[in-house]
């Protein structure tokens, strides 16, 4: 902790880390999107763009974060903070999804 100016520094650091990946993430998921979307207009569909841009991560989230999804601020119980914290995800990823194509299609 010393080398990163204490706590409050270290705590800084770790999440703006975490967001600078989720964008990095993004950008790159967004920019395959696109490159994928102008080769051939005609084959993307809602379907396809839902499976590949939200099951995909919702899914992955899951498994990968499994252990620590039942922690919460507000002191839910361990299967209601999991399936909130889901839910939650599932949403920003879902108006991600929708939002790219949107713009995409501007």
């Amino acid at each position: 902790m010393g080398k990163v100016g204490g706590y409050n520094h270290l705590k800084q650091l770790g999440v703006g880390s975490t967001i600078a990946g989720q964008l990095f993430v993004a950008a790159i998921g967004g920019a395959v999107f696109g490159l994928l979307a102008r080769r051939n207009p005609a084959r993307l569909s809602a379907i396809w763009t839902m499976s590949i841009l939200v099951v995909l991560p919702i899914v992955a989230f899951a498994i990968a974060l499994w252990p620590v999804l039942g922690t919460s601020y507000v002191g839910l119980p361990i299967e209601a903070a999991r399936l909130v914290t889901l839910v939650g995800f599932a949403l920003c990823v879902f108006l991600f999804e929708r939002t790219l194509v949107r713009v995409l299609n501007f």
